[in-house]
């Protein structure tokens, strides 16, 4: 009984082509796992981005000057002000910020629909004053008023001077300023715009050069 055996140059060439089959295998197998990579990447990019532009059609600051706002802004005063004890506060009427309104430059922080905030200021001849900042007591501690005080400094521009006058006893007012970069009027220099400025009794002033 006669065997044919493969012709040994066949041979080669068929394990030269496994070979080669291998190899392409391999690096498509890694070019695929690379891909497939990517696409992860890209799609967490994408769910980022759309999770923030999600986030900003939800939390927005705005100017309002209509005294329509003035309800909102006297429930988000009165609210604030349960900071104090019952006996050292008095609760605000809309009515007071009318004026506000009409001659100060007013932003709302609103969040999920709902305004949580408000900021206003004044424009003098040689400075700017921070009328108001308040935010509703149970959306403090979410830097709502941090996005406010940036925003408007942001308005205001860099090398002007803005003052803000605070309640004596509000030591929590005076920690969020000074936090900030604002400081007490005591500091001031004779050469600022605000060395003629004197503090009332009751107040507290203080300043910082944007």
């Amino acid at each position: 009984m006669s065997f044919i055996g493969i012709p040994r140059s066949f041979s080669n060439r068929n394990n030269r082509v496994w070979r080669h089959y291998n190899i392409f295998f391999e690096n498509y197998k890694m070019h695929l796992m690379l891909s497939c990579i990517v696409v992860r990447i890209i799609m967490k990019k994408m769910w980022i981005n759309l999770k923030i532009l999600c986030e900003a059609a939800n939390h927005m600051i705005k100017s309002v000057n209509d005294c329509g706002y003035s309800a909102v802004f006297a429930s988000i005063y009165n609210s604030a002000n349960t900071l104090f004890p019952p006996d050292g506060r008095c609760d605000a009427g809309s009515e007071i910020f009318y004026r506000q309104l009409k001659e100060d430059h007013n932003f709302v922080y609103v969040r999920e629909n709902e305004i949580c905030g408000f900021i206003s200021y004044h424009k003098f001849k040689d400075y700017y004053e921070i009328t108001s900042l308040y935010v509703k007591r149970e959306c403090q501690r979410m830097k709502i008023g941090h996005q406010l005080l940036s925003f408007v400094e942001n308005q205001i521009g860099e090398g002007n001077d803005i003052m803000i006058k605070v309640l004596k006893n509000a030591d929590w007012a005076l920690s969020f300023y000074q936090k900030y970069g604002y400081r007490r009027l005591n500091d001031i220099q004779n050469d600022t715009v605000f060395c003629n400025l004197i503090e009332k009794e009751w107040e507290r002033i203080l300043y910082k050069k944007v």
